[in-house]
């Protein structure tokens, strides 16, 4: 069937018109390439950049002026400046020109989180592309690029969505696994903007109409259990308790090509082994259901968020798609790496 000819509806969670059809027919969204010095008050990943300065006004500011300054530092400043209140801060000058992005992007619905399409049959490849986009927005978004390696100081939650939402602002994005060899299969995982650190997953069954478009059904969404509990999750999301907390793993692995179809399967499956309890949470959770969770989710947080902070683990993490292991287990050193935060500012090397 000619793919051009088919409609392609608006669905619910955040990508414009149907991924299924937006694949196969080619359109699907690319963020701009790397830019050496990011102009201050790029907000939109997705939007292109402004024209350079005319002759005899001033070049855009450039954040080198922060280089070598701890990120923890940086990070300290600007949680006073929002602990003081919005109204005032509002009000008050910028106590520096590189303050500009403090705050993460206004986020009032699903169809507001962006998110990129991540290949399993090509995993090695795209853990590799989909690092350097979401890096990429990281640092359009950044308030401050530390190092010349141009490591981006995360966001602040918004606080001006609350009298929206009614919860706290932590931006979300999004990567949208997908099987081509099965595209009536996607699970779109879920990452905070705060803290790049996994949150959730939602699967979507795509069916095909008589007419040849495509339908996308799609499921609840999971979260960790004290993420929903700490009301972390903007209400508009309507999160579900997973019945996992987000804490470590020590069943964490390098997966291999197979082994991170075996994570697509469980995530997708997920939802029809259990029963949503009207609260909101996961009822009929079996304890090898619940291990084999477990894995999937360790595996997803050492691929997406892990090895986007750390360049030694995305290394790791990028040989282990590219042989013909199942899985290769994480040694100790690695996993002190993983839990020496404010150590590892490496993620752009």
């Amino acid at each position: 069937q000619n793919p051009q000819s088919r409609e392609e509806p608006r669905h619910q969670s955040g990508d414009l018109g149907s991924f299924a059809d937006r694949r196969s027919s080619g359109h699907l969204p690319r963020l701009p390439p790397l830019r050496e010095q990011p102009e201050s008050g790029i907000r939109d990943p997705f939007r292109r950049p402004p024209p350079p300065p005319q002759s005899g006004q001033p070049p855009p500011l450039r954040r080198s002026i922060f280089t070598g300054v701890p990120a923890t530092v940086l990070y300290d400043e600007m949680k006073k400046l929002m602990d003081r209140g919005t109204t005032q801060m509002a009000n008050e000058p910028k106590a520096s020109p590189g303050l500009d992005n403090l705050f993460s992007t206004r986020q009032i619905r699903p169809e507001d989180l962006p998110s990129l399409g991540f290949d399993i049959r090509q995993p090695a490849t795209q853990l590799s592309i989909t690092r350097e986009a979401r890096l990429n927005r990281a640092r359009a978004l950044a308030p401050v690029l530390i190092g010349e390696q141009r490591i981006p100081v995360l966001v602040l939650p918004n606080p001006f969505t609350e009298e929206t939402t009614g919860s706290p602002q932590i931006g979300h994005h999004g990567v949208l696994m997908y099987d081509p060899q099965n595209e009536d299969r996607l699970v779109k995982l879920f990452f905070r903007d705060t803290d790049w650190y996994y949150a959730g997953f939602q699967r979507c069954v795509v069916v095909e109409r008589d007419d040849g478009t495509k339908l996308e059904n799609w499921g609840r969404r999971f979260f960790f259990n004290e993420l929903v509990e700490d009301n972390e999750v903007p209400a508009f999301l309507e999160p579900v308790k997973m019945g996992i907390g987000s804490s470590h793993s020590e069943k964490g692995d390098f997966p291999g090509p197979n082994a991170l179809v075996d994570t697509f399967n469980t995530l997708f499956t997920f939802e029809d082994a259990i029963h949503v309890h009207e609260n909101k949470e996961v009822r009929g959770l079996s304890p090898g259901l619940k291990n084999q969770l477990k894995l999937a989710v360790a595996r997803i947080i050492i691929l997406f968020s892990e090895a986007m902070r750390i360049r030694r683990i995305f290394i790791q993490a990028e040989a282990a798609l590219r042989g013909y292991e199942h899985s290769k287990p994480l040694t100790k050193a690695h996993r002190d790496i993983l839990h020496s935060w404010g150590k590892n500012l490496e993620c752009s090397k």
